[in-house]
C-alpha cells in the first residue's frame, strides 16, 4: 500500500489504528530508501513524519518500541493510546494509511449488546435502546468517514 501512495519527504503520515506500527514503518523505510535525503529531511523523518493512535494498550507499547527499535521518534512518542473514532482529530495530516479496526476491542460493545440481546431471550435485531446494532460494515464506514476528518487537504 505504501508504495501505491508514494509518500514523500516532508508529508505527515498518520495510522489511527495503528497496531505494532506496520504502516509507519514502511512508510520511513519507502521514503529513506527512494530519495536522497539531506539533514533537515533525515531529522523530520525521524520525528515529524509518522503518527498512530491504538486503542488497545499493550498493542500501542509494541509499536512503540517497534518504532524506537527502527530509530522513528524521539522522547516524545508519535503514538497515542485511545479509540480514534471518538472525537474529532486535534492534528490534521497528509496522508492517511490504515486498516480498519477488526479486533476484539474494535467490536466489543457490539459482542456485548448481541450477548445482552441473547440472554433476554429478545427475536429482534433492535436491542433495548431501540438502535439497531452495529455491524462490521457500519464499523468500517464509520471508520473510513472519520479517516477523511484528519486530512490536511480537507480541512
Amino acid at each position: 500500500m505504501v508504495e501505491v501512495i508514494q509518500p514523500k519527504p516532508g508529508e505527515t503520515i498518520y495510522d489511527p489504528a495503528c497496531g505494532t506500527g506496520g504502516f509507519l514503518l514502511a512508510t520511513y523505510d519507502y521514503i529513506s530508501n527512494n530519495y536522497n535525503l539531506d539533514k533537515e529531511q533525515k531529522k523530520f523523518l525521524k520525528y515529524n513524519t509518522v503518527f498512530g493512535k491504538e486503542l488497545v494498550d499493550g498493542v500501542a507499547r509494541l509499536c512503540v518500541m517497534n518504532l524506537y527499535l527502527h530509530g522513528i521518534g524521539g522522547e516524545e512518542s508519535p503514538i497515542e493510546v485511545g479509540d480514534s473514532l471518538v472525537a474529532e482529530p486535534k492534528e490534521h495530516y497528509d496522508i492517511i494509511l490504515t486498516n480498519p479496526p477488526f479486533g476484539k476491542k474494535a467490536v466489543s460493545p457490539l459482542s456485548t449488546a448481541k450477548e445482552k440481546q441473547k440472554k433476554s431471550h429478545l427475536s429482534t435485531s433492535v436491542p433495548i435502546s431501540g438502535q439497531p446494532l452495529p455491524t462490521n460494515s457500519s464499523i468500517l464506514c464509520n471508520m473510513s468517514n472519520h479517516c477523511l476528518k484528519f486530512m490536511d487537504e480537507l480541512q
